[in-house]
């Protein structure tokens, strides 16, 4: 589950694993040792939403909040091993259930033709917390004119999302507690599908998307998405790195992206 040490990016402890839905034993143990105020908000990067309902249903998900059965983690490894979808498909909503998530900013999950698809969904968990999940393009896009980042009028900012994310447009900076808000990447989000293939990345890509400047409306037009995901990271208590080899095409596969993600975004910082 998790062959990597504990490391440190940018001031934040970082921890990388192989399946998504391992996300989740990690932000409780960041609870239980006082680095996230649980239920914490999210930013994810991912090319999937994650965020179907559990098929087997959330009964032990809520015995688990409410203390009906250990709240310990080998206890929540159990239920994330036997009771989630290995297909990693349901373990934001699982998340929320278990009072370890409150809201999701999902970047990666909203398709090219986005006028048919909502920006944000809303769940009530059974505890009775609301929660919003906001499906976003990807940073070059919504850093720029018309993107929720840049744009007052977008549907997603309409539904909230500056202040759950503690957005300063005028900035261009995050104003968040570091207790209050985690990082997550699925490595799928620096693949590319195509029918039954998938690639990572080329450098082309990584040129185009995280280090052209965007162009917005605020003094901080011409902010790199590279300079502005390092300022995330450092605006968070915790990064989680799941490597998915199953959706980013094999196992050296994702070796190869998780290499160019350290090289290109995270200059390295990573062992």
């Amino acid at each position: 589950m998790y062959p990597n040490r504990v490391q440190t990016l940018y001031g934040a402890p970082a921890v990388i694993f192989r399946d998504h839905r391992w996300t989740l034993p990690v932000v409780f143990m960041a609870g239980e040792e006082g680095i996230l105020k649980l239920p914490v908000r999210m930013v994810t990067f991912d090319r999937h939403r994650d965020s179907l309902a559990p098929l087997k249903g959330t009964g032990p998900l809520e015995a688990f909040r409410s203390g009906k059965i250990s709240r310990d983690t080998a206890m929540l490894a159990e239920l994330v091993r036997d009771h989630l979808s290995p297909r990693d498909d349901d373990w934001i909503i699982s998340g929320m259930e278990l009072g370890l998530l409150s809201d999701v900013i999902q970047f990666g999950s909203l398709s090219e033709t986005p006028e048919n698809e909502t920006a944000v969904t809303c769940y009530r968990d059974k505890s009775g917390w609301d929660h919003s999940i906001f499906h976003l393009r990807r940073p070059a896009q919504e850093l720029s004119y018309k993107g929720a980042l840049a744009d007052h009028g977008h549907a997603a900012v309409k539904e909230g999302l500056w202040n759950i994310l503690n957005w300063l447009p005028e900035t261009g900076k995050i104003r968040a507690d570091k207790h209050t808000l985690f990082v997550d990447i699925d490595l799928d989000f620096f693949t590319i599908p195509w029918e039954k293939y998938v690639f990572p990345f080329p450098p082309e890509v990584y040129e185009g998307e995280f280090f052209t400047p965007a162009q917005s409306p605020y003094c901080w037009s011409g902010l790199r998405p590279v300079d502005w995901m390092r300022s995330l990271v450092k605006s968070a208590g915790l990064v989680t790195v799941a490597c998915e080899p199953d959706f980013c095409g094999s196992k050296d596969k994702a070796e190869q992206v998780l290499a160019d993600v350290n090289l290109f975004l995270f200059e390295s910082s990573l062992e």
